[in-house]
């Protein structure tokens, strides 16, 4: 019975993979990126697994290149899933053909393809058409996504920074903007790490509108990885000192250089003074920060 259904399974992802080569499916994945509120979009789902799944409509979209912006919903990751909290992957590009139909397939073992479809007969003119699709039934996990222009995403201002080399220090994650900020984040920072990393320096920005802030404060990252008996998370805190901002404004910057190494893992930020935290809509609420690392061998 698993010899069949091994083959059934293998059959299927060849058909898939003979499908995706028609539209030009690109290969891999970029695993750090923004979630969608980083390119000013709302995001679309959770898109759930059904044991017979059908493509549903999506509606007409612009002709052109489009990146695929999703989070994977799984088992582990259901209860506490947000926008801010879950991990954004980007696949593409993938291109938009004038008056052709499109499926946007989720799945199996979250990877993401693009199927030529069926085009309704009352979709006219230039637009293209899009379905989605989940077909994860390997995990039957489920997926919040969105579509972003190819310039949108190239050029988004909040970018989560590529992993560097070993030995390198680099910016691992870059949560900024060039827009007019608020105080007070309403989503967590996390920092999702695949490597055992050195964490040499955190950067978090109090504007205050101006006005910045008497004194720094402190920043702690907390290792969401192992639960203490009371039930919260191992943290470390850092008093930071102050850098001047634009304008003059006093301790608008504040620094920790920590020189800790973490395991792979989940791990969130924090700040001390969240009412002074700069965020706005570009950074999804999240507030303004940058980590530095270096990735141990």
């Amino acid at each position: 019975m698993k010899m069949k259904n091994a083959a059934i399974i293998i059959t299927m992802l060849l058909i898939c993979t003979e499908w995706a080569a028609a539209v030009d499916n690109p290969q891999g994945n970029n695993p750090v990126c923004g979630p969608c509120s980083s390119y000013g979009l709302q995001f679309d789902g959770p898109l759930e697994y059904t044991p017979y799944p059908e493509p549903l409509n999506v509606g007409a979209q612009n002709p052109g290149k489009i990146y695929v912006v999703y989070s994977v919903i799984d088992e582990e990751s259901r209860p506490w899933w947000t926008q801010a909290t879950g991990v954004w992957q980007a696949w593409g590009p993938y291109e938009f053909k004038s008056g052709k139909g499109y499926i946007l397939e989720f799945g199996p073992q979250d990877i993401v393809g693009m199927t030529e479809g069926p085009l309704p007969y009352y979709v006219e003119g230039t637009a293209a058409w899009l379905q989605e699709e989940n077909v994860d039934y390997w995990e039957e996990n489920s997926y919040s996504y969105c579509i972003v222009p190819e310039g949108q995403f190239l050029n988004a201002s909040t970018t989560h920074a590529p992993v560097p080399a070993t030995g390198e220090e680099a910016l691992i994650l870059d949560i900024d903007t060039l827009g007019a900020v608020y105080n007070g984040p309403t989503a967590s920072v996390y920092l999702n790490l695949a490597e055992k990393t050195r964490i040499t320096k955190i950067q978090t920005y109090h504007w205050n509108y101006g006005a910045g802030t008497e004194s720094p404060g402190s920043i702690l990252i907390v290792d969401m990885n192992s639960q203490e008996s009371d039930g919260g998370y191992p943290m470390t805190e850092y008093e930071a000192y102050g850098l001047e901002g634009s304008g003059g404004a006093p301790n608008a910057y504040w620094v920790v250089e920590p020189d800790l190494v973490l395991e792979p893992g989940k791990y969130m930020i924090l700040d001390s003074e969240n009412s002074t935290w700069a965020q706005n809509d570009e950074t999804g609420g999240i507030g303004v920060t940058k980590v530095w690392g270096i990735v141990e061998s």
